[in-house]
Protein backbone atom coordinates (compact mmCIF):
# COMPACT_ATOMS: atom_id res chain seq x y z
CA UNK A 1 0.00 0.00 0.00
CA UNK A 2 1.50 3.54 -0.60
CA UNK A 3 2.69 5.93 1.67
CA UNK A 4 1.90 9.19 1.61
CA UNK A 5 4.69 11.58 3.84
CA UNK A 6 3.29 15.65 2.69
CA UNK A 7 2.53 14.44 -0.84
CA UNK A 8 5.98 12.69 -0.97
CA UNK A 9 5.53 9.10 -0.96
CA UNK A 10 7.98 7.85 1.82
CA UNK A 11 7.99 5.65 4.83
CA UNK A 12 8.49 8.23 7.85
CA UNK A 13 7.44 5.00 10.30
CA UNK A 14 10.70 3.70 9.79
CA UNK A 15 12.20 6.39 11.68
CA UNK A 16 10.28 6.28 15.39
CA UNK A 17 7.06 6.59 14.33
CA UNK A 18 5.78 3.35 15.39
CA UNK A 19 7.47 4.82 19.12
CA UNK A 20 4.97 7.60 18.53
CA UNK A 21 7.69 9.85 17.37
CA UNK A 22 7.38 12.46 14.63
CA UNK A 23 10.84 13.14 12.58
CA UNK A 24 11.25 16.63 11.68
CA UNK A 25 11.99 16.29 8.40
CA UNK A 26 9.05 14.40 7.74
CA UNK A 27 7.31 17.07 9.19
CA UNK A 28 8.83 19.52 7.17
CA UNK A 29 7.60 17.79 3.80
CA UNK A 30 4.32 19.06 3.98
CA UNK A 31 4.97 22.45 3.55
CA UNK A 32 6.60 21.62 0.27
CA UNK A 33 4.12 20.38 -2.64
CA UNK A 34 5.86 17.55 -4.60
CA UNK A 35 5.87 18.47 -8.74
CA UNK A 36 7.00 15.66 -10.82
CA UNK A 37 8.69 12.52 -9.30
CA UNK A 38 10.78 10.30 -11.02
CA UNK A 39 11.47 6.30 -9.97
CA UNK A 40 15.03 4.91 -10.62
CA UNK A 41 16.66 0.90 -9.86
CA UNK A 42 15.97 1.29 -5.77
CA UNK A 43 15.51 5.15 -5.28
CA UNK A 44 13.07 7.94 -5.99
CA UNK A 45 13.47 11.41 -6.26
CA UNK A 46 11.28 14.51 -7.52
CA UNK A 47 11.38 18.05 -7.86
CA UNK A 48 9.34 20.29 -5.74
CA UNK A 49 7.60 23.76 -6.11
CA UNK A 50 10.35 25.41 -4.66
CA UNK A 51 12.31 24.29 -7.29
CA UNK A 52 14.56 22.14 -4.93
CA UNK A 53 15.10 18.53 -5.52
CA UNK A 54 14.20 15.46 -2.57
CA UNK A 55 14.96 11.91 -2.91
CA UNK A 56 14.93 8.11 -0.39
CA UNK A 57 16.28 4.78 -0.92
CA UNK A 58 18.79 3.22 -1.63
CA UNK A 59 21.93 5.24 -1.56
CA UNK A 60 24.93 3.29 -3.02
CA UNK A 61 27.35 5.71 -4.37
CA UNK A 62 25.25 8.76 -2.90
CA UNK A 63 22.84 8.86 -6.15
CA UNK A 64 20.40 10.59 -2.97
CA UNK A 65 22.97 13.91 -3.57
CA UNK A 66 22.74 14.62 -0.10
CA UNK A 67 26.60 14.40 0.68
CA UNK A 68 26.28 11.12 2.45
CA UNK A 69 25.82 7.34 1.38
CA UNK A 70 23.34 6.30 4.35
CA UNK A 71 20.19 4.69 2.55
CA UNK A 72 16.93 7.13 3.73
CA UNK A 73 13.34 5.83 3.89
CA UNK A 74 12.34 9.65 3.95
CA UNK A 75 13.36 12.29 1.01
CA UNK A 76 16.61 14.16 2.02
CA UNK A 77 17.20 17.23 0.59
CA UNK A 78 19.67 17.21 -2.49
CA UNK A 79 22.52 19.77 -2.31
CA UNK A 80 22.72 23.11 -3.80
CA UNK A 81 19.86 22.56 -6.15
CA UNK A 82 17.08 25.60 -6.06
CA UNK A 83 15.93 25.81 -9.10
CA UNK A 84 15.27 22.13 -10.83
CA UNK A 85 12.79 21.84 -13.16
CA UNK A 86 12.92 18.11 -13.69
CA UNK A 87 14.49 15.37 -12.63
CA UNK A 88 15.55 11.94 -13.39
CA UNK A 89 16.54 8.52 -11.77
CA UNK A 90 18.68 6.01 -13.16
CA UNK A 91 20.46 2.47 -11.87
CA UNK A 92 22.66 4.45 -9.21
CA UNK A 93 22.15 7.99 -10.41
CA UNK A 94 20.65 10.88 -10.46
CA UNK A 95 20.37 14.03 -12.66
CA UNK A 96 18.13 17.39 -12.92
CA UNK A 97 17.74 19.93 -15.16
CA UNK A 98 18.10 23.55 -14.26
CA UNK A 99 15.92 26.83 -15.01
CA UNK A 100 19.56 28.16 -16.71
CA UNK A 101 19.10 24.79 -19.32
CA UNK A 102 22.37 23.54 -17.56
CA UNK A 103 21.88 20.03 -16.24
CA UNK A 104 23.75 18.29 -12.99
CA UNK A 105 23.94 15.01 -11.89
CA UNK A 106 24.95 12.65 -9.15
CA UNK A 107 25.74 9.55 -7.41
CA UNK A 108 27.49 6.88 -9.34
CA UNK A 109 29.97 8.01 -12.62
CA UNK A 110 31.91 4.60 -13.34
CA UNK A 111 31.30 5.27 -17.03
CA UNK A 112 30.59 9.15 -17.41
CA UNK A 113 26.85 8.97 -16.63
CA UNK A 114 27.07 12.03 -14.69
CA UNK A 115 28.77 13.46 -17.50
CA UNK A 116 31.37 15.89 -15.90
CA UNK A 117 34.44 14.43 -17.65
CA UNK A 118 35.53 12.32 -14.79
CA UNK A 119 35.06 8.61 -13.65
CA UNK A 120 34.51 10.03 -10.22
CA UNK A 121 30.99 8.90 -8.36
CA UNK A 122 29.76 11.98 -6.28
CA UNK A 123 27.15 12.21 -3.67
CA UNK A 124 26.48 15.81 -4.29
CA UNK A 125 25.37 17.33 -7.86
CA UNK A 126 28.23 17.95 -10.18
CA UNK A 127 27.43 20.28 -13.63
CA UNK A 128 26.97 18.11 -16.61
CA UNK A 129 29.94 19.46 -19.32
CA UNK A 130 28.43 21.59 -22.30
CA UNK A 131 25.24 21.14 -21.60
CA UNK A 132 22.86 24.96 -21.66
CA UNK A 133 19.74 24.67 -23.06
CA UNK A 134 18.37 21.45 -21.70
CA UNK A 135 14.70 21.34 -21.50
CA UNK A 136 14.50 17.73 -19.97
CA UNK A 137 16.70 15.17 -18.95
CA UNK A 138 16.47 11.05 -18.44
CA UNK A 139 18.98 8.36 -17.19
CA UNK A 140 18.92 4.72 -17.65
CA UNK A 141 21.50 2.32 -15.92
CA UNK A 142 24.33 3.06 -16.30
CA UNK A 143 23.84 6.24 -19.22
CA UNK A 144 22.16 9.91 -19.08
CA UNK A 145 20.24 11.77 -21.94
CA UNK A 146 19.32 15.49 -22.57
CA UNK A 147 16.85 16.76 -24.58
CA UNK A 148 17.96 20.76 -26.21
CA UNK A 149 15.49 23.21 -26.93
CA UNK A 150 16.88 23.27 -31.23
CA UNK A 151 15.50 19.77 -31.21
CA UNK A 152 18.42 17.64 -30.45
CA UNK A 153 19.45 15.13 -27.92
CA UNK A 154 22.70 14.57 -26.00
CA UNK A 155 23.91 11.44 -24.17
CA UNK A 156 26.56 10.21 -22.17
CA UNK A 157 27.96 7.61 -20.08
CA UNK A 158 27.94 3.90 -20.97
CA UNK A 159 27.41 2.71 -24.55
CA UNK A 160 28.37 -0.92 -24.52
CA UNK A 161 25.20 -1.05 -26.87
CA UNK A 162 25.34 1.94 -28.58
CA UNK A 163 22.44 3.47 -25.91
CA UNK A 164 24.11 7.03 -26.48
CA UNK A 165 22.96 6.86 -29.87
CA UNK A 166 26.52 8.57 -31.14
CA UNK A 167 27.66 5.92 -33.05
CA UNK A 168 29.86 4.39 -30.57
CA UNK A 169 30.17 1.15 -27.95
CA UNK A 170 32.36 3.36 -25.88
CA UNK A 171 31.48 4.76 -22.79
CA UNK A 172 31.72 8.56 -22.34
CA UNK A 173 32.09 10.99 -19.60
CA UNK A 174 30.68 13.81 -22.15
CA UNK A 175 27.90 14.50 -23.47
CA UNK A 176 27.66 13.28 -27.22
CA UNK A 177 25.22 14.55 -29.98
CA UNK A 178 23.06 11.74 -30.96
CA UNK A 179 23.14 11.15 -34.84
CA UNK A 180 20.13 12.04 -36.75
CA UNK A 181 17.59 13.75 -34.40
CA UNK A 182 17.21 17.21 -34.96
CA UNK A 183 13.43 17.69 -34.08
CA UNK A 184 12.99 15.78 -30.89
CA UNK A 185 10.45 16.23 -28.30
CA UNK A 186 10.60 14.36 -25.59
CA UNK A 187 13.40 11.54 -24.62
CA UNK A 188 13.46 8.04 -22.47
CA UNK A 189 16.18 5.98 -21.40
CA UNK A 190 15.81 2.54 -20.70
CA UNK A 191 18.13 0.09 -19.18
CA UNK A 192 20.63 0.02 -21.83
CA UNK A 193 18.78 1.54 -25.22
CA UNK A 194 17.37 5.23 -25.04
CA UNK A 195 13.89 6.42 -27.46
CA UNK A 196 12.93 9.68 -28.52
CA UNK A 197 9.39 11.36 -29.76
CA UNK A 198 9.85 13.11 -32.57
CA UNK A 199 7.81 16.30 -33.73
CA UNK A 200 6.39 14.55 -36.83
CA UNK A 201 5.00 12.04 -34.29
CA UNK A 202 7.55 9.62 -35.29
CA UNK A 203 9.85 7.63 -32.78
CA UNK A 204 13.44 6.98 -33.12
CA UNK A 205 15.05 4.06 -30.78
CA UNK A 206 18.82 3.09 -30.34
CA UNK A 207 20.61 1.03 -28.09
CA UNK A 208 20.28 -2.64 -26.93
CA UNK A 209 18.06 -4.38 -29.19
CA UNK A 210 18.19 -8.81 -28.57
CA UNK A 211 14.79 -8.03 -27.11
CA UNK A 212 13.18 -6.02 -29.94
CA UNK A 213 13.35 -2.79 -27.81
CA UNK A 214 14.60 -0.53 -30.75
Amino acid sequence: IPRVLGGLVGDARAVGADQGLEDDSARDHRSVELRRPAAGDRHTCSTLTSGEVKCWGHNTDGKLGNGSTTHSSIPVLVSGLTNATSVAAGGDHSCATLSTGAASCWGDNAYGQLGDTTSDSSSTPVSVSGIANAVSITAGNRHSCALLASGEARCWGDSFEGQLGAGTFLPSSTPLAVAGVSDAVSISAGYEHTCATLGTGGVRCWGYNDDGQV
